[in-house]
């Protein structure tokens, strides 16, 4: 809980600092705001909007999705969101906030992050 806490204020520092420092006149200069932006994608990564998700496979002939077989033509896909952004295998401590994970144009494996 300590360690949580102090993440929580170092994060926040940041990120006041950056909104304080930052002039802000129109929509565009909303791209100046960067670590603002990496917050927004940790948060949406760590408490996604969708909880599952439904995908339907149109095909009129059977396939793969990755590394799964399609054995029928129309198919409904379900998925969770949360589950894929909490996998181990593709995230770093995936229970760990941490905005700068998206650093130097960091972009997730295939099928990790929605």
């Amino acid at each position: 809980k300590q360690w949580y806490q102090r993440r929580v204020r170092e994060v926040q520092s940041k990120l006041m600092a950056e909104l304080r420092s930052t002039e802000i006149n129109n929509f565009r200069d909303l791209t100046k705001l960067e670590y603002t932006e990496k917050c927004l994608l940790e948060g949406l990564r760590m408490g996604p909007a969708l909880l599952r998700g439904t995908r339907t496979y149109l095909t009129n002939r059977k396939g793969k999705v990755g590394p799964y077989k399609i054995k029928s033509k129309n198919i409904r896909i379900h998925f969770s969101e949360y589950v894929m952004h909490m996998d181990p295998t593709n995230w770093e401590e995936p229970k760990k906030f941490n905005p700068d994970r998206w650093n130097n144009g960091f972009n997730p494996a295939s099928f990790s992050y929605l």
